[in-house]
């Protein structure tokens, strides 16, 4: 016999008659037990006075398409009011979804009564910040699946762990019940189920740790699935992976070591190395060098980034993901590609690094750190982001990067 389950909204009174009239069959729950009140504002955010969506972090150890060099989703992208996956700063999103009442800041269009929480009757591109109810956390589950095993659950005896409990259907009192444990992820700023796990090709060696306490590390080329197969030139994104293994190291052989690796403890950590024998190829494998891919291209075809484009009198240029430096003249149209910077650049290759090599943060945020041409290649650290970096050429791809990482599509 089914089980009887029945849902209502209603006053406590309500609840309280059908509670003395069958105890041990009700539950009730108030709405603060399920809801909680949200406040999200479109790009920075600030400290507020109710729980708010929060900006992510910049990191120095990838280098992807998602909000600030991230190589996964961030709030940016999962932002479900102000989302910036066309490319624009989440005005888009909500001017043209279908959401209709939340507190919103929106101007109120001619003829509708100012704080409208019908944002169909505000000038949408005007909102700037909603505040709305999200689920409240820890999340409670109940409900039948398959455990970390691949087994059914309930099952129907631990003597038959593959075989679902028959009763599974219609008694909800077999179910198995508890909080759900999703991970929040302070870079990303986003409540995640586990941890990312990329695989690509190391683009030199890898070095041995001195020790577990003293890592080394190395990038790794990410391979995404394209319409030909694994490439790691489809969006050219790196990330540095963090060797704290002394036994384990790899000489370069370009193209051919392939490298599994996770994200433990914000750090990307090998799981597989691999380690190729016999003679190196002539040529690096196609789905690896970026030089032959699209993301390269040195003539009709290449989008320069929309930021960039037709706003500068001068040829501007910017580095892409593979070190190589583009140029675009929106005068003329032309556009064309270098692999290394021009010699009158005093800097020849600068990283962000958020954190110093003990794995401190940095109090002010991330730092540059270059290569100064001028004294015999030494890398200097030329501190945070500052708008006097704009002045020098060969800084000013570099800033860019950090909060606009570079488009290689």
């Amino acid at each position: 016999m089914p089980m009887d389950v029945s849902c209502s909204f209603g006053a406590i009174s309500d609840s309280a008659g059908i509670y003395g009239v069958q105890p041990q069959n009700t539950a009730v729950n108030s709405q603060e037990q399920i809801f909680s009140p949200v406040l999200i504002r479109k790009g920075i955010a600030y400290p507020q006075h109710i729980a708010a969506f929060e900006s992510p972090g910049w990191t120095s150890s990838e280098s992807g398409p998602f909000g600030n060099n991230q190589v996964g989703p961030t709030r940016n992208e999962l932002d479900p009011y102000f989302s910036t996956v066309f490319g624009d700063d989440g005005t888009e999103w909500i001017k043209e979804c279908d959401f209709q009442m939340m507190v919103n800041d929106g101007q109120p269009v001619k003829g509708s009564a100012g704080d409208e929480l019908n944002i169909r009757k505000v000038d949408r591109e005007t909102i700037d910040q909603v505040v709305v109810n999200g689920f409240r956390g820890p999340l409670v589950l109940s409900g039948w699946g398959f455990d970390i095993c691949d087994r059914p659950v309930p099952p129907k005896a631990w003597d038959e762990p593959f075989a679902f409990d028959e009763e599974v259907v219609n008694d909800r009192s077999k179910w198995k019940t508890g909080p759900v444990n999703l991970q929040w992820d302070d870079e990303r700023k986003v409540w995640q189920g586990g941890p990312q796990i990329l695989c690509g090709v190391a683009s030199g060696g890898v070095p041995a740790a001195s020790s577990p306490c003293s890592p080394a590390s190395f990038t790794m080329k990410v391979f995404r699935k394209s319409e030909t197969g694994l490439d790691a030139c489809v969006l050219g994104e790196t990330v540095t992976v963090i060797n704290r293994d002394p036994s384990l190291s790899q000489s370069a052989v370009t193209g051919m070591v392939f490298v599994v690796a996770v994200r433990i403890n914000y750090e990307w950590i090998p799981i597989w190395v691999g380690c190729p024998e016999g003679p190196p190829p002539e040529t690096p494998p196609p789905c690896t060098d970026c030089t032959q891919s699209g993301t390269t291209n040195q003539g009709g075809g290449y989008d320069p980034p929309s930021s960039l484009a037709g706003q500068a009198s001068e040829p501007d240029r910017w580095l892409d993901q593979c070190g190589n430096y583009h140029y675009y003249d929106p005068r003329t149209g032309r556009e064309w590609m270098e692999s290394a910077p021009p010699e009158e650049w005093r800097y020849k290759w600068c990283e962000w690094r958020s954190h110093d090599e003990n794995g401190n943060f940095y109090a002010d945020g991330p730092m540059l750190f270059c290569t100064d041409r001028q004294d015999d290649d030494t890398e200097k650290n030329l501190g945070p982001a500052a708008d006097s970096m704009f002045d020098d050429p060969s800084l000013k791809p570099f800033v860019d990067q950090k909060d606009h990482p570079p488009d290689c599509s």
